[in-house]
């Protein structure tokens, strides 16, 4: 009995450049920063922002639709998040733990992308 959704559907690499990323939402994360102080945690606009622009796939594995890009390049992306907002680069880096998805055994790893991008 399989529990996967059968076959794991396959995403196409995000549009914006990895580089880019932080500058696609840096406005958004500007603009909600003391909301999310007073919430003590990131106002639901700025998650679904965050999930859109692939944010939380930096480490994912490319077949399961993340980046899968190299450490030196993800640590650039949350210095660049964590100079507009700590808790925001904290909470994308805490995000950002699919890289172990490529350490599961089958059929465990594709079910850690099953969801797509915004999930």
């Amino acid at each position: 009995m399989s529990v996967l959704p059968s076959p794991v559907p396959a995403y196409p690499p995000h549009p914006v450049a990895l580089g880019d990323l932080v500058s696609s939402v840096a406005a958004e994360v500007v603009a909600h920063r003391d909301e999310a102080e007073a919430q003590r945690r990131l106002p639901a606009s700025l998650l679904a922002s965050l999930r859109h622009a692939g944010l939380f796939r930096l480490q994912t594995p490319r077949e399961l639709g993340g980046y899968e890009a190299p450490l030196p390049a993800v640590l650039d992306v949350y210095e660049a998040l964590g100079r507009l907002d700590g808790s925001v680069a904290w909470s994308v880096w805490n995000g950002n733990l699919g890289v172990t998805a490529g350490m599961l055994e089958p059929p465990a790893s594709p079910r850690c992308g099953a969801t797509g991008p915004t999930r």
